[in-house]
């Protein structure tokens, strides 16, 4: 890329083209190198007695040397540039004509004028003061640094108003006492994540526009670059006309923040701009610690130094590296309907999360509650908060259980359906795999136990059947998977496979509640999520799969899963689904205690070598393990507890009874064994009823329990394990 033209003129050392100015500044030059001084009043010249003051004789350029000193008025200031003075007003109150060797051991040298001594005296005057702070701000601009500004009142005015001002401190950034320096603007935005910070990119833009840029770099560069020219090397760093596409806001941020904004111009004359970032560092051979900074390349051996780093010492380079990842914190983008995108990040790249904390972990994976800062994701839709969100990740280190996941996962994204979650990102960090989502106030069991333990029916009733009917078509979302291209035919058309899963792992903890923030009289909406265990197989593998390597949730598995050569299908699911639906009608009639409860009464002991452990399994196995019944237990619950409760309408009856007939149902693999209900029929029905509840208030309101008589009533176990249920 060529670098830009800049409009203005570069202030250089034949600045002055008329003879008279030429001879003159050479011959001023000349007397500075012998070792001449110039003393208040004039500098050399061929005339001894024209007076510097003079507007006539500074228009026509002659330059007076009555004397060896000049003073120059505020009206008219000088500027050296080589060995040649250039006329530049309102910029400096005082210049000596030095060689350039004579500005370069200043760099090197402390500035004793710039600190005011301890002992200065109170009566000091106000003038003297400032023009030792003129002095020094001069140098610091000669010298492409930083610098602060003592607090001392500049002279005021009063202005007709009767407010005391300082005119040239509020137009001149250079004499401006109390403006604020960008270095310390960006620093202010700080948003620290442990030892780590970034800087939101929002806040970046804002303040990195062309007005604070190019009063940045009046300080540093007027003596380089007159005002036009400044002007449009800040809209070149600020990409103006957006049409150039060519940023450099982000690099100079990182170069106000370490304090090289002079080196601006160097990266903007080798066309390094902000998408070369980051750099990366290039070990200089032989030297431990020492390096150079290079364009990012798939190839490290290829990479080369820049040489817009060529005048930077080591620790300028340690501080940039340091800081480009202040400005790189990463933005995720909204996910499509299978088009997640998966973010391959540097060990030394910092997360934009405001705050983090670890809530939950399992067999699968960690969970941690994150805020995102807003500036760094365009996550929405139906997340209970805007920036809050859950972050898992994944225990195992193999990228394959991680692609598995993140596959399938991604099959749903961008709210596919409103009762599955949905994956919003997936990132790679430091050998750890990471997955998005929004974030869930609460579990089911949560829901159950704390946020409603004792729910009203006459309330509650509508949103059960409305969410056990979403829970079902979720399902059936992942039963039915839609077609997938296989590949062209021979007249190029596609063959499409038909796709058929399982979740494999439904339970209370595993169903996610997320309150309607806009309307408090909404009950939320329940989304299956934790597909960790899910899995996709075509027609000829839907059924009857080998239960080895099938993992599952002990109190919800289904008999097959025991039964000696039992085979895993997708009625899986209607097992655990039907399990879940016993607890959450036992919540709706009588809280969280009644479901405790139940979980009690189903309770058999399971003897190993170890310990008594206890079983809270729906069934149990019968003819040495090659079939199953349903307990005892389970059967006189829902009869005497749920049928039996006084506030059990007809509704309830009907979802019960379809539990207990359609799934609930023992499978033994066999042909004339019965059959689960298919999740197709189950959805409908379930939609059915919930269509009824809003039609017949009586049907969904209207309590009328069953009245049951049951022998051998089943006797809790006591166990005091069982108190922590």
């Amino acid at each position: 890329m060529a670098a830009p033209q800049y409009s203005g003129s570069v202030k250089s050392g034949h600045a002055a083209d008329s003879p008279t100015n030429h001879g003159t500044l050479q011959r001023a030059a000349s007397s500075t190198r012998k070792g001449e001084h110039f003393s208040e009043g004039s500098l050399p010249s061929d005339d001894a007695d024209d007076d510097i003051s003079s507007p006539s004789n500074l228009s026509d350029g002659h330059i007076p040397a009555s004397s060896r000193r000049t003073s120059i008025s505020s009206q008219t200031a000088w500027s050296v540039s080589g060995h040649c003075i250039i006329a530049q007003p309102d910029i400096f109150p005082e210049v000596h004509v030095r060689d350039p060797s004579e500005l370069k051991g200043e760099i090197e040298r402390p500035d004793p004028e710039f600190i005011l001594p301890k002992d200065e005296e109170p009566r000091l005057q106000a003038q003297d003061i400032q023009t030792k702070i003129d002095n020094s701000i001069a140098r610091a601009a000669i010298r492409g640094q930083g610098f602060s500004i003592p607090s001392i009142e500049k002279p005021s005015v009063k202005t007709g108003t009767g407010e005391a001002t300082n005119p040239s401190a509020l137009s001149d950034p250079i004499l401006n006492l109390t403006r604020v320096p960008l270095q310390q603007r960006l620093l202010a935005e700080r948003q620290r994540r442990g030892k780590e910070f970034f800087l939101p990119s929002k806040r970046v833009e804002s303040l990195i526009h062309p007005q604070n840029v190019a009063e940045e770099l009046t300080i540093c560069l007027h003596r380089i670059i007159d005002p036009r020219g400044i002007q449009d090397v800040a809209k070149t760093v600020c990409a103006i006309p957006a049409a150039e596409a060519k940023s450099y806001r982000k690099i100079f941020a990182i170069l106000t923040i370490i304090e090289k904004m002079d080196a601006i111009l160097e990266f903007i004359r080798g066309g390094i701009h902000d998408g070369d970032l980051p750099f990366t560092k290039l070990e200089v051979d032989g030297k431990p610690g020492i390096f150079k900074l290079g364009r990012k390349l798939h190839d490290a051996k290829g990479a080369q130094p820049l040489k817009c780093f060529a005048g930077f010492s080591l620790m300028n380079l340690i501080n940039f590296e340091e800081y480009q990842w202040a400005v790189l914190a990463l933005i995720f983008d909204r996910p499509r309907r299978k088009d997640v995108k998966h973010y391959y990040l540097e060990d030394q790249a910092i997360l934009p999360f405001i705050q983090e904390q670890e809530v939950s972990g399992g067999g699968f994976g960690q969970i941690s509650r994150v805020d995102i800062h807003p500036d760094h994701h365009n996550f929405s839709g139906s997340g209970t908060h805007d920036n809050k969100f859950a972050v898992k990740r994944l225990n195992s280190h193999d990228e394959r259980v991680f692609r598995g996941e993140f596959e399938m996962l991604s099959k749903f994204s961008d709210d596919a359906h409103p009762h599955l979650i949905s994956l919003l990102a997936a990132y790679t960090h430091r050998m750890s795999f990471y997955l998005i989502f929004h974030w869930a106030e609460a579990d089911l069991v949560k829901f159950w136990r704390e946020i409603n333990p004792q729910p009203s029916v006459a309330r509650t009733v509508h949103w059960v059947a409305k969410q056990c009917a979403g829970l079902a078509s979720g399902l059936l979302q992942i039963h039915r998977y839609e077609s997938i291209p296989n590949g062209p035919t021979t007249d190029g058309s596609l063959v499409k496979t038909k796709l058929y899963g399982r979740h494999g792992d439904i339970k209370p903890a595993n169903i996610l509640w997320f309150p309607n923030l806009a309307d408090a009289n909404d009950g939320g909406t329940l989304r299956l999520t934790d597909f960790g265990l899910a899995e996709f197989h075509t027609l000829h593998s839907r059924s009857n799969l080998s239960k080895s390597g099938i993992a599952t949730s002990p109190s919800y598995r289904p008999p097959e899963y025991d039964i000696v050569d039992g085979k895993i299908s997708r009625s899986f699911d209607i097992w655990t689904l039907g399990c879940l639906y016993v607890e959450f009608i036992t919540w709706l009639l009588g809280g969280w205690n009644l479901v405790r409860q139940f979980t009690i009464e189903r309770a058999t002991p399971i003897a190993t070598r170890c310990l008594e452990q206890l079983d809270y399994s729906f069934f149990d196995l019968v003819e040495n393990g090659k079939t199953a019944k349903i307990k005892e237990s389970v059967t006189r619950f829902i009869k005497m507890e749920l049928h039996g409760h006084p506030a059990c309408t007809e509704y309830l009856h009907e979802f019960l009874d379809l539990v207990e007939k359609e799934l609930l149902i023992i499978e033994t693999g066999e042909i004339s064994s019965n059959k689960r209900v298919d999740c197709g029929p189950l959805r409908s029905t379930l939609e059915s009823m919930y269509q009824k509840c809003n039609i017949n208030l009586e049907y969904a309101l209207t309590p009328a329990p069953r009245s049951y008589e049951f022998e051998n009533s089943h006797v809790p176990i006591a166990d005091t394990r069982l108190a922590s249920i």
